[in-house]
Formats: structure tokens, sequence, C-alpha cells
């Protein structure tokens, strides 16, 4: 479009006028083509083009078309800026907010996620992860089955209504770097069923009971862990050429080597059959 040449546009009850300039910086568009197309029609001006979407989203939207930096809000304030990204077809505006942080309610809170922040290994894929990769994988995907329809249907900002803000929100610390304060061991059980139900599997190791110690026998190191806490992947087979071989284990996704593995066993994770004791 002409840089110069000013556009108008009505969305709502709201009248805008925008540069070609603006216009064309995340092009092509829903804007771009539907101008592009009146070009060569009998009108001695550009007609207004009139879209019956919210004045409020779309303001934002100018603001992204101007240069400005446009940072979501809140998860509602996400998905209508990308709903709308979408419904006007701008590319880059759909690139950046699909790169965004992660905009989720948790219990009744709400978390602003740096996706970085759920890279780390083991911490990734995730709960969040897989689930905006699905449901935000691309503009085609967003709203599959739709053709057609004169709009896109209403979508809901994610949420995990059923589960502990609090609890989130200590483990987004942990993830972050920040030790947490153990209340109690029942406490960092619930921690670790968090953990697990977000599929932070790097997290839950860094998380679960341990010890290192020095064998005085043997001269060397061994790691102590609750059996509930044993990832079978984290286990290996000593090399020895004696007939006597160690089990060696490493926290999965946390440890860089080995050490001979002692596994603490609770009352209710054994059960002994009188036989077995008089042998």
């Amino acid at each position: 479009l002409p840089h110069e040449q000013v556009f108008s546009i009505q969305v709502g009850d709201t009248f805008f006028r925008l540069s070609g300039a603006s216009l064309s910086s995340d092009a092509p568009s829903y804007f771009t083509q539907f101008f592009k197309s009146q070009r060569h029609s009998n009108f001695k001006e550009y007609p207004v083009l009139y879209i019956d979407r919210s004045p409020e989203v779309f303001r934002d939207i100018v603001r992204h078309l101007q240069g400005y930096y446009v940072v979501p809000k809140d998860a509602y304030h996400f998905v209508y800026l990308y709903a709308d990204a979408l419904y006007y077809q701008l590319p880059k505006l759909i690139k950046l907010l699909f790169n965004s942080e992660i905009f989720v309610r948790i219990g009744s809170c709400q978390f602003n996620i740096p996706r970085e922040l759920l890279a780390k290994p083991g911490d990734s894929p995730n709960f969040f992860t897989l689930g905006f990769s699905s449901f935000f994988a691309s503009p085609q995907e967003v709203f599959p089955g739709t053709r057609g329809l004169i709009r896109p249907p209403a979508i809901a900002p994610p949420s995990v209504p059923a589960h502990s803000n609090d609890l989130f929100a200590q483990l987004l610390q942990a993830l972050k770097g920040t030790p947490i304060k153990f209340e109690s061991p029942e406490h960092r059980d619930a921690l670790l069923r968090e953990c697990r139900y977000y599929h932070f599997r790097g997290l839950e190791q860094r998380l679960i009971p341990f010890a290192i110690s020095k064998n005085l026998l043997t001269g060397r190191e061994e790691i102590t862990i609750r059996l509930k806490d044993f990832k079978p992947q984290g286990a290996s087979i000593e090399k020895s050429d004696t007939e006597r071989r160690r089990m060696e284990y490493k926290r999965p996704f946390v440890d860089d080597e080995a050490r001979e593995l002692v596994v603490q066993v609770e009352k209710n994770e054994l059960t002994l059959r009188a036989q077995d004791v008089i042998a």
C-alpha cells in the first residue's frame, strides 16, 4: 500500500484512520488484501473498511501496527489479541504472541510464565508447552473445522482450577532457582505430586529427599533415596571383573555421576511373611 496514503477502518462503533505504512508493517493481512482489491475500482478514494469486532482489542493492534511493542495484560487479553491477530491475518503479531509468556490461571490466581523457564532439562515438554503447542500450533490449527464460519468461536484462556495456586507459586520459584523451605514431609510430597502433574521431571528430581555419604569401608560415595522416588532410568550396574557387582544410581536430569545406591524402604512398602523371617 502507498505509505503516505491514509486508510479508513471502522471497527464496531469506532472509527480509525491508519497510514499505508502502518498497515504494511505487518503484511500481507486482511487489511492490505482488502485495500489492494479496491485499488482499481471506480471510487476516487478508498472505501471505509467496516469490521464487526472489538474496538478495544483493535486499539492494541493499531499500536502494534504503529511499531509499539504490545504486551498482553492477562490471560483474557492474550486470548483476545491472539484471536483477532488470526482474524486479521497479521503474521508478525501472531508470531510475537505465540512466543510470548504463557498466561494461565492456576486455582484462583493468574500466572505469567516465561517460556525459557520451562525449557530446562527434564522440565520440557511439560503440561504447558504441550497444551500450548497443540492449542496454538499454527493459525490453521487453532480453530480446526471452522472454515466458512462468519467468525471464529470464542475461546477461554487455559486454566487449572482444581490445583493449588500456592503450591504452583512455590514450584515457579524453584524453577527460577529459589530454594524451597519444606514445612513438613507432607508438604514436600504435595509439591512432588504437583511436579508429576505438570510433568516437571527435572524439578521433581531436584526436590526429592536424598542423602549423599561416603562409605568408610569401600571409600566410595553412596546415594540414599526412598523406594517410591526410584527411577529405573537412573539405575545401572557397575562394570567389574568380579562376580559381585553393585547397583549405581544417578538422579535423572540432575546428577552427572553415578553413586552406589542405597534404597530407603518405608514400613508400608514392605510386607514380610512368617516363612521369610524364619528363613
